[in-house]
């Protein structure tokens, strides 16, 4: 899970305890310093496709959250990336670099690491 889902997932929470009802996407998108609602999205998509958040399509406000933290596991000497978290952040690099580079027809490239590779492999088995 990357920082941002973190603080979105524990925003989410306390806002559902505190008011009874979910955020708003403005809400969210203030409370999280983004500056359009589409960064909320692809949060609100990640935490949903794990297994935290439950949304409900059509109707607005309809988050309802199934776990409430992530469990973190500390290393002393190295903190691992996952796979997945990993892959998320270059989808988001991604897309970021296509919406700048559009106006000159120019596809993005990103490189990635034959040891990174081998990993998300790994992970898909």
């Amino acid at each position: 899970m990357t920082q941002n889902q973190n603080k979105l997932l524990a925003y989410i929470r306390q806002y559902i305890q505190r008011t009874g009802v979910a955020p708003s996407y403005d809400d969210m998108r203030t409370a999280l310093g983004l500056k359009s609602k589409s960064g909320i999205h692809v949060l609100l998509t990640a935490l949903e496709d794990r297994g935290y958040i439950r949304r409900l399509k059509g109707k607005t406000r309809a988050i309802e959250v199934i776990k409430a933290t992530a469990k973190r596991k500390d290393t002393t000497l190295l903190n691992f990336v996952s796979a997945a978290a990993l892959q998320e952040e270059l989808e988001i690099l991604r897309y970021s670099l296509r919406s700048i580079l559009s106006a000159e027809n120019i596809e993005p490239q990103i490189r990635i690491e034959k040891a990174l590779a081998r990993l998300k492999e790994k992970t898909h088995d």
